[in-house]
């Protein structure tokens, strides 16, 4: 019975490879590639969300909240920046790290853009970071 498995899941990887082979650079080998990217990716914005908040003393939670406090509302720009420059995720997809909506991560990113200038919230940017 074992044996049968094994060659089960052996001619399961072939069909896979078979298919890949057949299909060539269509969708089912890029999305595979792009599921395991975003995979990968999420474990890093989970680790910047984690950092952000130990540096912002608010909860992942509170950064994953509806909340518009306006030290929330910075903190969160700051994720949403250090997302868009320390990884090659798109706007939706970290938009879907963050249960928010890509126009509100491209929102959060531009105005943290403009605030580089700002002091206070180059250093928050830096104490992410190190």
């Amino acid at each position: 019975m074992e044996l049968v498995a094994l060659w089960l899941c052996v001619a399961v990887i072939k069909l896979v490879s078979v298919c890949n082979l057949c299909v060539g650079k269509t969708n089912l080998r890029i999305e595979v590639v792009q599921f395991k990217r975003e995979i990968i990716m999420t474990t890093s914005i989970n680790e910047l969300m984690q950092s952000v908040s130990d540096v912002t003393g608010f909860s992942i939670l509170e950064l994953l909240s509806r909340r518009r406090k306006p030290k929330l509302a910075t903190a969160r720009q700051a994720l949403y920046y250090l997302a868009c420059v320390n990884t090659s995720l798109s706007f939706p997809a970290i938009g879907r790290a963050c249960d928010k909506d890509h126009t509100t991560i491209l929102h959060g990113f531009n105005r943290a853009k403009d605030r580089l200038n700002d002091p206070a919230f180059r250093f928050l940017i830096s104490s992410v970071v190190e």
